[in-house]
């Protein structure tokens, strides 16, 4: 649907008279029984009176003009508490993603991130031991079996 203020023809800063009255004078145009024939007045009719609807209440007025709502009366999407804007932050700010290899941002020579082997050493209980790769074992973690295949 389109913007209740152009449906109905008034501006944003129309008194709630002004909106009663423009919605009383198109009803009466396109309203079935009054337009019998003319194309296209059923929907008119239909669109007229959901403009109404959002723009007759304070409430729902507001929260169109917020955007809150859009113009069928229907939320929008606002995000997930904590995530976007006017949330409550970036819960893994301060947290440094990393991958297994070294050249990838904080590599597993770096400190203060975590990465997947940790995450996985941890819901598992192993780490690497004897089969890793130079340079990237790393220390207090030991292979507490074989892995799979091995």
């Amino acid at each position: 649907m389109r913007d209740p203020y152009s449906v109905l023809g008034v501006a944003k800063t129309a008194s709630e008279k002004e909106i009663k009255s423009a919605y009383r004078n198109l009803a009466k145009r396109y309203h079935p029984d009054s337009a019998k024939g003319a194309a296209g007045a059923k929907e008119k009719f239909a669109e007229i009176g959901l403009a109404y609807d959002i723009l007759g209440d304070k409430d729902k007025r507001a929260q169109f003009d917020r955007g809150e709502i859009d113009a069928e009366g229907k939320p929008k999407f606002q995000g997930f508490e904590g995530f976007g804007a006017g949330g409550a932050g970036n819960p893994f700010e301060g947290f440094e993603f990393r991958t297994s290899r070294g050249g990838a941002p904080g590599g597993n020579a770096g400190g203060g991130g975590f990465g997947a082997e940790d995450i996985l050493s941890e819901m598992f209980g192993f780490g690497r031991g004897a089969g890793a790769r130079a340079g990237a074992q790393r220390s207090g973690f030991q292979q507490s079996g074989p892995f799979g295949g091995q």
